[in-house]
């Protein structure tokens, strides 16, 4: 092979000198079946359950719905103790709308209540407490934000007065 005399053409040539020995088919074949490999390996499931076993995939399926539902159940069975506890608050309520009952029957018992509380609901040696009227009263119409637009609460309702 004869030497290159173009000087233009010399510095293309000594770059392109770098790959002459080296076997660049070889590695881009290696890159293709390393990317065979890996998104045949991804793809095992979809292909077995497509194509290969579609009725197993579907009792698969089917098993993991199944697993999902006795999962549920059991946390439903667990969470029961504690929905428990709630269904005797209801008995509580109860009892005092009884003990309301006979206070409002008896006459020489006075109810101090507020005007928006519930009577029914809070026990009346508890109307009166901080809680209670914090939780019960109503807002002033200043506090109340206006009407302006339809699009709700607009900016200047939620500075602080």
């Amino acid at each position: 092979m004869t030497q290159n005399k173009n000087p233009t053409t010399q510095n293309l040539d000594r770059l392109l000198a770098i790959f002459a020995g080296k076997r660049i088919l070889f590695w881009a074949i290696v890159a293709v079946a390393i990317h065979a490999v890996i998104i045949t390996g991804t793809s095992l499931t979809y292909v077995r359950d497509r194509w290969i076993d579609p009725e197993g995939a579907a009792q698969r399926k089917a098993a993991i719905e199944a697993e999902k539902k006795r999962l549920e159940k059991e946390a439903a069975a667990a969470a029961a103790p504690a929905l428990a506890g709630l269904t005797n608050a209801a008995a509580v309520v109860s009892d005092v709308d009884a003990t309301n009952a006979t206070n409002a029957a008896d006459t020489t018992t006075e109810k101090t209540t507020e005007p928006g509380a519930d009577s029914s609901v809070i026990p009346p040696d508890r109307a009166d407490t901080p809680m209670v009227k914090r939780i019960t009263e109503t807002a002033k119409p200043e506090e109340m934000p206006t009407l302006g637009n339809d699009l709700g609460i607009s900016i200047e309702d939620t500075r602080v007065r």
